[in-house]
C-alpha cells in the first residue's frame, strides 16, 4: 500500500489547522457582531450577566419553601461533606430554563457521580409567584434527562419573596432582570458549584456542560472532604481555565513530571547495573 512520507503528512497536518484557524478568525467576528446587534436591539441584555466572585460566601440564613411548602433555610443543603449545584431559574421560562437545565442534567447523568450523594442539587426559582404544581412537573421532566433512576429528593427546588431571591443572587453575582413587555425573566444560563460551606468554587456557563468538566468541578469544590487519589491525580493533571471554564490539560506539568520520572528512571538504572558489577567483581 503506497503511503504519503511523514514530511508530507505533517505538512498536511499543518495546512489543515492553519485553514480551520482562519475559519475561526473569520467567523468569530460575525458572532461577536451579532451578540452586539442582539445587545443594541435588546438594551435590557446589558442588565443580565455574571460577575463571578469565587470563594464568596453563601448565606445560608435566607429562607424560602420547598414544593412541599416546607419553610426551609439554604443553609440547610450545605451538610456533610457534598458539594451544591445551585441554579437560578424558573418553571414557567418560555425556553432559556429549560435548555440550561436539561443540559446540566445530561451532563451529570453522564458521569459516575450520583446526585443525593456525591452532590446536591438546587434550584431557586427568579418568580417569587412561581407555583408548586408546576414546578414539580417541570422537575420531573429534567430528572428524566439524567438517563437513569434519580431519587426526586435528589434536586430541591425553592421558592420564595423577591428579596430573598435577590440576596442570594446578588451574593453569587447573578444578574437577572424582569423584562416588562414580556412578563419573562431574563438571566445567564450559568451555574454555581458550591463547596459543602458554601462558597462559590466555580461558575458553570452554557447549555451542554462539558460532564468531564463538570465532574471535576463538583470533586473540586468538595476535595477537602471525599477528594479520592485519583481525582487528586486528575486535578494535577488538569488547570482550569476561567477564559473557557473548561478543564485543560496541564501540558507542563505533565512534561515536567516526565522529566523528573525520566531523570529518576536514568539514575535508578545507572545504580542497578553499577550494583550488578559490583556483584560481579565480587564473585
Amino acid at each position: 500500500m503506497f503511503r504519503f512520507p511523514r514530511a508530507l503528512q505533517s505538512l498536511a497536518f499543518t495546512l489543515a489547522g492553519c485553514t480551520l484557524t482562519f475559519v475561526g478568525l473569520c467567523t468569530a467576528p460575525a458572532v461577536a457582531q451579532e451578540y452586539v446587534d442582539d445587545e443594541n436591539r435588546y438594551p435590557i441584555l446589558n442588565q443580565v450577566g455574571v460577575d463571578e466572585k469565587l470563594d464568596a460566601q453563601v448565606p445560608g440564613d435566607v429562607s424560602f419553601r420547598d414544593l412541599d411548602e416546607n419553610a426551609v433555610q439554604l443553609g440547610d443543603f450545605f451538610k456533610g461533606d457534598r458539594t451544591v449545584v445551585l441554579t437560578l431559574n424558573y418553571a414557567t421560562c418560555p425556553k432559556l430554563c429549560g435548555l440550561q437545565l436539561a443540559g446540566i442534567a445530561e451532563a451529570l447523568g453522564a458521569t459516575d457521580l450520583e446526585p443525593g450523594e456525591d452532590y446536591t442539587l438546587v434550584t431557586i426559582s427568579l418568580n417569587p409567584y412561581e407555583k408548586a404544581e408546576a414546578a414539580r412537573a417541570v422537575l420531573q421532566g429534567f430528572l428524566a434527562k439524567f438517563g437513569r433512576d434519580v431519587d426526586t429528593s435528589a434536586w430541591h427546588f425553592l421558592r420564595g419573596p423577591e428579596a430573598n431571591i435577590r440576596q442570594v443572587a446578588d451574593a453569587v453575582g447573578f444578574r437577572y432582570v424582569l423584562d416588562p413587555e414580556s412578563g419573562e425573566y431574563a438571566h445567564p444560563p450559568t451555574a454555581m458549584v458550591l463547596s459543602p460551606e458554601g462558597k462559590v468554587c466555580r461558575y458553570v456557563n452554557g447549555f451542554t456542560p462539558d460532564p468531564k468538566t463538570l465532574r471535576l468541578s463538583i470533586k473540586e469544590a468538595s476535595l477537602g472532604q471525599s477528594g479520592s487519589t485519583y481525582d487528586k491525580l486528575l486535578f494535577f493533571c488538569f488547570s482550569f481555565d476561567s477564559s473557557t471554564g473548561k478543564y485543560t490539560l496541564a501540558a507542563w506539568r505533565l512534561l515536567r513530571t516526565a522529566g523528573v520520572l525520566t531523570v529518576f528512571g536514568i539514575v535508578t538504572g545507572i545504580w542497578m547495573l553499577q550494583r550488578s558489577r559490583r556483584r560481579e567483581e565480587s564473585q
